[in-house]
């Protein structure tokens, strides 16, 4: 038994490829569905292809008319690779639907940043300042909190430059 743990949207994937290796004539290979194979059509007929030159043939337990072992395997498996290609699209597009309308409701992506408001001021005025004066770099207690700090500053030197007369 072979079990993928990488989508089926990725045509590199390690243990489909341990399976086709190991087929022999007449082995049967048993998905759960089409989409668990492959969500493209042509990446789809390619496996499929390779499948049945082992002599193996595939079988979908939630698609039961698929059997690859038919004279009309590539027609069906073409017509569930378009359909399996336009539900992922329809994925794409509602989970692009709700980033968005989780931005428009105020959620903020990403992580939370390390330094805290009043340590981002700080951190952006030691910046000013060493930049007016050649004075050393800006005093943390970590090299993580050094980075960030740097880093913080440099996005506000880089929204408000300062102007030097």
């Amino acid at each position: 038994m072979f079990r993928e743990k990488i989508t089926g949207t990725t045509a590199d994937r390690p243990q489909l490829g341990k399976l086709i290796k190991k087929l022999a004539p007449g082995d049967v290979v048993i998905a759960p569905a089409v989409d668990r194979l492959s969500r493209d059509t042509t990446d789809l007929l390619v496996i499929a292809r390779e499948m049945q030159r082992a002599g193996a043939g595939i079988r979908s337990l939630s698609e039961p008319y698929l059997d690859t072992t038919s004279d009309f395997a590539e027609i069906v498996f073409a017509i569930l690779g378009v359909a399996a290609k336009l539900e992922r699209r329809r994925i794409l597009e509602r989970t692009a639907r709700g980033r968005a309308d989780a931005k428009a409701n105020g959620v903020k992506f990403g992580r939370k940043p390390i330094l805290t408001p009043h340590q981002q001021q700080e951190a952006a005025s030691a910046s000013k300042r060493a930049r007016r004066s050649a004075a050393s770099p800006v005093p943390t207690t970590s090299a993580r909190a050094r980075f960030h700090a740097f880093r913080q500053a440099e996005d506000a030197a880089a929204r408000w430059p300062i102007q030097t007369t």
